[in-house]
């Protein structure tokens, strides 16, 4: 009988930020009550804030007119429909013009 071993090896970077009190007693309370480290907390954290930031990016970006609301999810990291479901809920027009049809297009039909 042959056995393969497979290692998944992720590489992480460090970072080093400073934080106050109240923000460090709060990661404190979430490794508690998560039943995990301070550095998954953190993590994850850090993971939701990029997230947030670059939906509102893009969300800023489609306001003003700078992308199309295909680009615009594409930045956001997040499907078309979602864009404009996020669109809809901070009361942005929707403009879906022949550019973005065109943008939707060629994504759907691209070969990796």
């Amino acid at each position: 009988m042959r056995f393969i071993i497979l290692y998944a090896v992720t590489y992480l970077r460090n970072i080093t930020v400073r934080i106050d009190e109240e923000t460090y007693k709060a990661i404190e309370e979430l490794t508690r009550v998560e039943k995990t480290d301070r550095s998954t907390v953190a993590r994850k954290l850090i993971a939701r804030g990029l997230e947030h930031l670059r939906r509102e990016r893009a969300l800023k970006l489609y306001r003003e007119g700078k992308c199309t609301l295909w680009k615009a999810s594409e930045m956001a990291g997040v499907p078309l429909r979602e864009m404009i479901d996020l669109a809809k809920s901070e009361k942005i027009p929707i403009h879906f013009s022949a550019e973005d049809v065109d943008e939707a297009w060629r994504a759907a039909f691209e070969e990796d």
